[in-house]
């Protein structure tokens, strides 16, 4: 294998005065162009870090929120049973009211039919004493018709 020294030679001054082109009217063109990407890129991995900071003080804030809700919803539940407790109770002693106002009632419902009935007997009483009252007056009734008589009154009042 031989080496051609003035390929070699051409090949290297055709390089460096491509470079010497390439560095004197591009390179500063290529250089702006890769500061303008990167400044690109940075700008936008600034954006993206800045975006994740947000979302991560919106989870944040969320998180927050779910734990006020939970919270609020824990002592409004608590609050609906401290009610209905009270409702409960309330309920309770209205209907023992009710049912001692029901008893009184009755009770005196009960007295008053007993005074009823004591002041019908009395006068029931009344009317055989004066019917048998009138039947010894007239003198119609011998000795042991007056003994049935006040004997009949006797179990009557007995029995009543």
């Amino acid at each position: 294998m031989r080496i051609d020294f003035v390929q070699v030679i051409t090949q290297i001054i055709s390089f460096l005065l491509m470079f010497w082109i390439l560095k004197r009217f591009a390179w500063e063109h290529i250089l702006v162009a890769l500061n303008t990407r990167k400044q690109k890129i940075q700008l936008e991995y600034d954006s993206i870090a800045e975006q994740k900071n947000k979302i991560d003080e919106l989870i944040s804030e969320y998180q927050t929120k779910l734990k006020e809700l939970d919270i609020y919803a824990q002592l409004k539940i608590q609050k609906a049973v401290e009610e209905a407790k009270l409702q409960a109770q309330n309920i309770h002693l209205d209907a023992q009211e009710q049912a001692r106002n029901i008893l009184i009632k009755a009770q005196e419902d009960t007295q008053r039919e007993i005074q009823k009935a004591q002041a019908q007997l009395k006068q029931e009483i009344v009317g055989i004493t004066m019917g048998a009252i009138e039947k010894v007056l007239q003198g119609n009734l011998d000795e042991n018709n007056q003994k049935d008589i006040l004997n009949g009154i006797t179990d009557y009042v007995e029995a009543h």
